[in-house]
């Protein structure tokens, strides 16, 4: 017990692994709050009363290390400390992933928006002479796309407006949206989310400041609670009397005795993690910047496709309304995609080569299909 109290002493993370963190953590939060009875034990019978208990060993364990000062906060640090490498190497590898998606969409956006010109003009052609038509997108929204997926033909109903749309473009605009690499590629990004990617690395800078700012000026600041606390030195012997740091009344200004022991040189906590902040400080900054880097770049293609509003702020939940970019585009590339397969397979561009004379395409095609049906 007291090689475990003194490895959690000096961070010694040889000893007490990041499994082990968790479990002390756990086994002392459950412990205050059940009314930290171990200690209030201890205050009024003493430590031998532990003794006498069923499971001493348990009971021993747990007074020991509700000994160390401001225990909850010190392991809480230590997993961060420990999980950090993992932590950062994972949130790069995402931010990393995100940001080729975005970029690719980046790269492509002139012809996915010739795409949906193309669509609004074949909607045009399709809906001028009806009174109730409603005129088809020229930009991107985030409904367009199973809309033109749902409408057919009346005259061919294998054939969607989808199919019509992809069979307008150039080939070369078709084969160029989007490939099997693409499509990939945007299937990882929406399984990653952008609003968890972003905060995932946004978190991880704001747990290294709050280790820096116990470096700096002793004071950990919780960001759940928003509660500060002092994180005090382990001194070399703790009276049962004064142990509060896992009471519900203990408080850190707590008025201390003017003959305090002298401070235990087991105890490392700050100097452990003022090298952890120096040595991994600036890699979290720049993860930090490159999230936010990926976030403008993800609302600047919102911008572009003129549907803010559908996809940004990138949804946080579940239940929220709005929907991610990369959700909406994988969906739009395996679309796309599929149709242009078929339009191949059906030779539908031969077919408008063959209707059109000296009509625009667009109107050649309107006739072609005749009226459209909703879906």
């Amino acid at each position: 017990i007291l090689n475990i109290k003194q490895a959690v002493l000096r961070c010694d993370f040889n000893v007490v692994s990041l499994e082990g963190l968790r479990i002390i953590r756990t086994s002392l939060r459950q412990h205050m709050e059940k009314g930290s009875k171990v200690i209030e034990l201890v205050r009024q019978r003493g430590e031998a009363a532990l003794q006498s208990v069923e499971h001493p060993e348990l009971h021993q364990f747990v007074y020991q290390l509700s000994t160390i000062p401001q225990i909850d906060e010190r392991l809480k640090c230590m997993l961060f400390h420990v999980s950090f490498k993992e932590s950062f190497a994972s949130c790069q590898k995402s931010l990393s992933t995100l940001r080729q998606a975005l970029n690719m969409l980046n790269s492509k956006r002139v012809t996915i928006q010739r795409f949906f010109q193309t669509a609004h003009r074949l909607g045009q052609s399709l809906n001028r002479g009806s009174s109730g038509a409603q005129v088809a997108p020229d930009v991107f929204r985030s409904c367009t796309l199973d809309k033109l997926a749902q409408t057919k033909s009346t005259k061919f109903p294998k054939l969607s407006i989808l199919h019509l749309v992809v069979a307008l473009v150039s080939r070369r605009d078709a084969s160029h949206l989007f490939n099997a690499d693409d499509l990939q590629l945007l299937q990882n990004a929406q399984n990653l989310k952008t609003d968890k990617v972003y905060q995932d690395c946004v978190e991880l800078a704001h747990g290294i400041y709050s280790a820096q700012a116990i470096c700096e000026t002793g004071v950990y600041n919780c960001a759940e609670t928003g509660h500060t606390v002092r994180m005090e030195r382990m001194r070399k012997s703790v009276p049962a009397s004064a142990v509060t740091s896992l009471m519900p009344s203990s408080s850190p200004s707590s008025t201390q005795d003017l003959h305090e022991p002298a401070l235990d040189p087991d105890d490392r906590f700050h100097e452990v993690l003022k090298t952890f902040v120096e040595e991994n400080l600036s890699d979290a900054e720049d993860l930090a910047e490159g999230a936010l880097q990926v976030m403008l770049a993800y609302r600047e293609l919102a911008l572009y496709f003129d549907d803010l509003h559908s996809v940004y702020p990138p949804p946080n939940s579940e239940g929220d309304t709005r929907k991610d970019l990369c959700e909406i585009f994988h969906h739009f590339a395996w679309e796309i995609r599929k149709h242009c397969d078929e339009v191949e397979s059906e030779h539908l561009r031969e077919f408008i080569v063959a209707s059109t004379t000296e009509e625009e395409e667009e109107e050649a095609m309107a006739k072609f299909i005749g009226c459209v049906a909703t879906p």
